[in-house]
Order: structure tokens, then sequence, then C-alpha cells
């Protein structure tokens, strides 16, 4: 399921950068990033990752991992993001149809990520149409 889970969140994340007003570009292969944003000449390299899952039982925090990797490898064969391969993460979470927009520095240097629902990152499009930012 979660290499279907990814191409779902693709898709909407896809969707809903559109409805946003950017043009949005698909690599032919894998290259360490699923999308291509342009924004008035503002072009950012974009790795989507897809939950639907909670931390914990109370639901205030948002799960993600943030390796890379296909879906069906196992977490211990997965890597780290290097600087340079991609400018930014949006997060999707299915169940509630959150989008959290991250630029690549301020993501932190783990295998987890986490959000509350309400963070200052969810619909952060800005991230992608700043050309400073991401």
């Amino acid at each position: 399921m979660s290499q279907a889970l990814g191409a779902i969140g693709v898709c909407k994340v896809t969707s809903v950068l559109l409805e946003q007003g950017f043009l949005v570009s698909q690599p032919i292969y894998d290259h360490g990033y699923d999308l291509i944003t342009d924004y008035k000449g503002t072009l950012k390299r974009i790795q989507v990752k897809t939950t639907s899952g909670y931390e914990d039982s109370r639901r205030s925090k948002l799960k993600f991992f943030a390796l890379r990797g296909s879906g069906f490898q196992q977490l211990n064969t997965k890597k780290p993001y290097g600087k340079g391969v991609v400018d930014a993460f949006v997060f999707y979470h299915t169940k509630l149809n959150a989008v959290f927009v991250v630029p690549f520095e301020k993501l932190p240097r783990t295998q987890s990520v986490y959000f509350a629902p309400n963070c200052e990152w969810r619909d952060n499009w800005d991230v992608l149409r700043n050309p400073k930012r991401g």
C-alpha cells in the first residue's frame, strides 16, 4: 500500500499546487524528487511524503518519514536526503487532507518528522513562491 499511498500523495499535491497557481512538472525518472514547481519563474524541486497515521492516540502529532528510498524498502535501508537534492518537502496527510510545506534547510535531520495539525508549515505556499526560501 505504501507505493499506492505515495502516488495518491503526489497526485493530490499536484492538484493543490495547480489550484495555488503553480505550474507543475514531473520528472521522467526518479532523481530524488517527485515534482518541479514553477511560480513566476521560481523553480523548486519538491519531494512529497504522504501518510494517513498519527503519532499518538490523542491525534495531536502527525508523523512522516523523511527518508530517501522506494516505499517498499525497509526503513534501515533508506537514507536521509542530502543537500542539493530537493529544495522543499511537501507532506500530505490523507485523513486530514492537510498539506505541510517545509524548506529543506528547516527540516530536522532525523528519519521522522512530526507536525501539529495547525502548525506554521500548514498550507505555507510561500515556501515555494519565494525565490529566497527553500
